[in-house]
């Protein structure tokens, strides 16, 4: 490595968690089986999302996330173009976060582990 490069990886310190990096939790190559819960399977399917057991928590909880925020961005825009009276719009916002309850559920909430059986 050049002078250019960062000290702790000039002295041996391994990479950052990121992707494509054993320590990731979106690693790729690693056999890791997670074991959602029931629930969760169908408040995400209510949104059109199917993790397999390889899909990590945390990437289809991202992609919920991103999908509520661009659900929100719309609901702002129709406000904005006059579709929803502003006196309406909070009642609209609430009843689309109720529609998104598993983004503030913690991830460690999503699955279950291997030996608990499954309700």
């Amino acid at each position: 490595m050049g002078q250019n490069a960062e000290p702790a990886r000039r002295f041996g310190a391994p990479a950052p968690p990121g992707p494509g990096t054993d320590n990731s939790p979106l690693a790729v190559g690693v056999d890791v089986l997670h074991h959602y819960r029931s629930e969760v399977l169908d408040a995400l399917e209510a949104h059109g999302v199917r993790p397999t057991p390889g899909t990590p928590p945390q990437l289809v909880h991202e992609f919920v996330s991103d999908l509520y925020r661009f659900e929100l961005r719309r609901l702002r825009a129709r406000q904005v173009r006059g579709e929803i009276p502003r006196r309406e719009y909070s009642r609209h916002v609430v009843a689309l976060r109720k529609r998104y309850l598993l983004v503030s559920l913690p991830l460690r909430h999503w699955t279950r582990e291997a030996r608990e059986s499954a309700p």
